[in-house]
C-alpha cells in the first residue's frame, strides 16, 4: 500500500537530472556487465563461479593480468578505468587487478545492487525491492554512504525506482515512503550529509532540487535552494519525469505537456505537447544525448523530444512492449523495448539509420549506434552500416567501440569476433583462457 501511495505521488515514474534509470539500472538482472566509455584496450573475463577475473590485451588476446584469490559466485561486474565492482551474495567486492587487499562492501541477502550511469564515475546503489535504506557505493574510492545512518535517528524507506541525481554524481534526490518527503544526499560535502525537503522529488542538480507536491490532478512543483528556500514555484499537470540544467528545468506531464520554468518563475512555459494516442499514457522520461534530449516513452508509444519541446521522432507500437533501457551518453536510439524493436535512429535529426525488426536487443556500443541482439534465433549485430549474423549463440557481447564480439559458442567454445567494414572476420579462439559461460566485459586503462 506504501509503495502504490508512494508511485501515486510520484506521477508513477522517476528520471534523473542529467542522468537516468534504464534497466539494466534499476532491475540489477542477474549475470550481467558493463564497462567503461567507448574505447577499451582490455577484455575482461570474470569466473561467475569464483569471481576471479582474467585480463586480456586487445592487440594479441594475451593475458596481461589476474586477480585473486576468487572471492564467490559473481552476479555482475562493473568497471571504471582499473576499478572492477563484483556483485557477490551478500557482498560487493571492489578491486584492481594489482589489489591484494580488495574492499569488501557488506550487503544484505537478496539486495538490489544497480550501477548508475554517470559519466566517469562507477555509483553502485543498493536497495531492496520492497523499499527500505539505501547504500550510495563510490566504487573508485570504495566509499559507502549509509542514508539511514545520515538520516538517524529519522527512519525513512526509500524505493530505488525514486532516487535521481545529478550528472557530476555529487548529488542524490530520493522519495521517503515513510515521511512523503524528499531525501537529499550531498556526498561532496565534507562529511557528507543528507536533508530532508517537503514533498517528492523531480530532479536534482549539484545545488538545487526540483519537488512536486500533488493538489488532485495537479502538481505545484518548486526549485528549492540547500537551505529549502523556494527559488521558483509554479503549477500545472503531474509530472511524469525531468531534467534539470543549471537552475532551469524542463517537465513533461503525464498528458503529454512539455513545460519549462527556472528560478524567480511563478508560471512555466509551455514549450509544446507529446503526441500521446489515444488510451495511453506517459510512464517514463529518459534524458540522452549528453542532455539534449528526453525519450518519451508508454507501453504503446515511443518519442524523442528536444529541450524546446519540439518532437524529433515518434511511433506507435501495435503491441504493448517493455521497458527500455536507455543510456545518457547515447547518439543512437535502438526504438523499442524488451524483446521487441523496430528500428535504430539518429538521436540529432529522428532519422531511421537502420532496421530492427525482428531483433531483440541485448546489448549496445557505447554511443548506442550498434546494437546486438537475437532474430530468429539468430545473434546479429546491427548498425548503420552493418549487418552481421553470428549464427546460434550461448551468449554474445559486444565492444564498446561495436568493433568486436565475444561469442559463447554452442559447443561450449569461447571466441573473440572482429567486426571490420561491416563484416566478420576471423575468430580467434580463447577457450583455453577463458572460464566456462564467463561474464564478459571490457575496460580503458
Amino acid at each position: 500500500a506504501a509503495r502504490r501511495m508512494l508511485v501515486t505521488t510520484i506521477a508513477i515514474t522517476a528520471v534523473v537530472a542529467g542522468a537516468v534509470f534504464g534497466w539494466r539500472t534499476l532491475r540489477g538482472e542477474p549475470d550481467q556487465a558493463s564497462g567503461d566509455g567507448g574505447s577499451w584496450n582490455q577484455l575482461l573475463l570474470v569466473d561467475r563461479g569464483t569471481g576471479a577475473v582474467t585480463a586480456l590485451a586487445d592487440d594479441d588476446l594475451t593475458v596481461v593480468a589476474a586477480q585473486g584469490p576468487p572471492t564467490g559466485r559473481v552476479t555482475a561486474a562493473h568497471i571504471e578505468r582499473d576499478r572492477i565492482a563484483l556483485v557477490q551474495a551478500g557482498q560487493i567486492t571492489l578491486t584492481a587487478l594489482d589489489d591484494e587487499t580488495p574492499t569488501v562492501i557488506p550487503t544484505e541477502i537478496g539486495a538490489v545492487v544497480v550501477r548508475l550511469p554517470i559519466d566517469d564515475t562507477l555509483w553502485l546503489a543498493v536497495g531492496s525491492s520492497s523499499g527500505g535504506n539505501v547504500l550510495l557505493v563510490d566504487g573508485l574510492t570504495g566509499t559507502t554512504h549509509d542514508v539511514a545512518a545520515l538520516v538517524a535517528p529519522t527512519s525513512v524507506r526509500v524505493f530505488l525506482e525514486t532516487l535521481r541525481y545529478d550528472v557530476t554524481g555529487t548529488s542524490f534526490a530520493m522519495a521517503d515512503a515513510n515521511n512523503f518527503q524528499t531525501v537529499v544526499v550531498h556526498t561532496d560535502a565534507d562529511p557528507p550529509v543528507a536533508a530532508f525537503f517537503a514533498d517528492q522529488p523531480v530532479a536534482v542538480g549539484k545545488e538545487l532540487v526540483v519537488t512536486s507536491e500533488v493538489v488532485g490532478q495537479q502538481a505545484d512543483l518548486a526549485l528549492v535552494d540547500p537551505e529549502r528556500k523556494e527559488l521558483a514555484k509554479v503549477s500545472g499537470e503531474l509530472p511524469v519525469g525531468g531534467l534539470l540544467i543549471d537552475d532551469e528545468v524542463t517537465v513533461i506531464s503525464a498528458e503529454g505537456t512539455i513545460a519549462r520554468f527556472g528560478k524567480d518563475d511563478t508560471e512555466a512555459e509551455r514549450l509544446d505537447t507529446v503526441a500521446v494516442p489515444a488510451g495511453a499514457s506517459i510512464r517514463w522520461v529518459r534524458p540522452t544525448a549528453g542532455n539534449t534530449r528526453l525519450v518519451v516513452f508508454g507501453d504503446s508509444f515511443q518519442a524523442v523530444v528536444d529541450l524546446e519541446g519540439r518532437t524529433v521522432f515518434t511511433t506507435t507500437f501495435a503491441t504493448a512492449v517493455g521497458e527500455p533501457t536507455i543510456d545518457q551518453g547515447w547518439t543512437c536510439l535502438p526504438v523499442g523495448g524488451g524483446d521487441s524493436f523496430h528500428s535504430l535512429i539518429d538521436l540529432t535529426s529522428g532519422e531511421q539509420i537502420a532496421d530492427l525488426t525482428g531483433v531483440a536487443v541485448t546489448g549496445t556500443s557505447a554511443d548506442g549506434c550498434t546494437v546486438i541482439g537475437t532474430r530468429a534465433g539468430l545473434t546479429e549485430v546491427v548498425g548503420a552500416d552493418v549487418t552481421v549474423s553470428l549464427g546460434q549463440t550461448r551468449g554474445a557481447t559486444l565492444s564498446p567501440d561495436g568493433a568486436a564480439v565475444v561469442v559463447q559458442t554452442v559447443r561450449g567454445e569461447t571466441q573473440f569476433v572482429p567486426i571490420d567494414d561491416g563484416a566478420a572476420g576471423d575468430p580467434v579462439d580463447i577457450t583455453a583462457l577463458a572460464p566456462t559461460n564467463a561474464l564478459v566485459t571490457f575496460r580503458d586503462t
